[in-house]
């Protein structure tokens, strides 16, 4: 990332261990949405730091202000194929926590953890120029079954159902600025501490009340931050149910969050794919 440009938002992701998705090649797939969504930034003044156990492919690293991370001594999140909560938590923490050091450290004011598979609002960056607060959360943003034409409009409580939607300032964050990323996980969360990195940047629903516990206090941000992919096949949620006011990606969506418009057909196979599951989920919850 160049250090000339002033950096009033830096994003922050990562992926979890290979071992521990589908598809991995999928999800580099998804990553490669998420930064083109950021990259999309009506503000030139971002970053994107992006840490993953191993390098990235160089389709993905053509973004002037992407700073990859690579964690070779983290190893797998859990020895089991399907970590537990905590467990992702720990890992995405720990990653996550190295990535804000790193951009505060190279002089980010804000810093914003965001989910890998997630698509960003493009002003976000233009969003916190000139801002001196302690930071914000996201009340609004969308959700978006995968193939779909239309996406949820959520208007309140979004920051306890996604990720992409704290927006920190770096500068009074509670972590230690000496994180190498020749540490192993361990040795970061002794450093930083296992529930700070979790409530940070793990658990999203903890964010906003352990940094009021801090003295540090989110106000309520003015435009929705994020849409959430759902139904990809490696969504750790597993949301398959959504509710709220249908509406569609042409137009105003699609040209904030950078969203491609699937085709009719895309739309009607995605949809039948949706019932199915519901139907086999309720099937298996009167045979329980």
């Amino acid at each position: 990332m160049s250090t000339s440009q002033r950096v009033d938002l830096a994003f922050l992701t990562s992926l979890p261990h290979r071992v521990h998705v589908r598809s991995y090649e999928r999800r580099l797939a998804q990553l490669e949405k998420t930064v083109g969504s950021v990259g999309r930034q009506t503000n030139p003044g971002f970053g994107l730091f992006v840490v993953t156990n191993e390098p990235l492919p160089e389709r993905l690293l053509s973004l002037p202000q992407l700073t990859q991370i690579v964690v070779e001594a983290f190893g797998p999140a859990s020895s089991s194929e399907r970590p537990s909560l905590e467990e992702l938590w720990i890992d995405k923490g720990a990653k996550l926590g190295l990535a804000a050091t790193k951009a505060r450290n190279s002089g980010a004011r804000y810093v914003m953890p965001i989910d890998s598979d997630d698509l960003i609002n493009c002003m976000l960056a233009e969003s916190v120029q000139g801002q001196s607060g302690d930071g914000w959360y996201s009340e609004e943003g969308f959700i978006l079954r995968d193939g779909y034409r239309d996406a949820y409009h959520v208007a309140e409580g979004f920051h306890m159902k996604n990720g992409s939607t704290h927006l920190m300032r770096a500068s009074t964050l509670p972590l230690p600025d000496d994180m190498s990323v020749d540490l192993d996980r361990e040795a970061i969360l002794e450093v930083a501490g296992k529930d700070n990195l979790i409530s940070l940047f793990g658990a999203h629903t903890r964010t906003r009340d352990h940094l009021a516990n801090l003295g540090q206090r989110l106000e309520p941000l003015s435009i929705p931050s994020a849409i959430w992919l759902i139904g990809t096949g490696d969504n750790y949620s597993r949301q398959l149910n959504t509710s709220g006011r249908r509406v569609a990606l042409a137009g105003e969506i699609q040209n904030t969050f950078g969203v491609e418009v699937p085709s009719l057909g895309k739309h009607a196979t995605a949809s039948a794919v949706n019932a199915a599951r519901r139907i086999s989920a309720r099937v298996r919850g009167v045979r329980n």
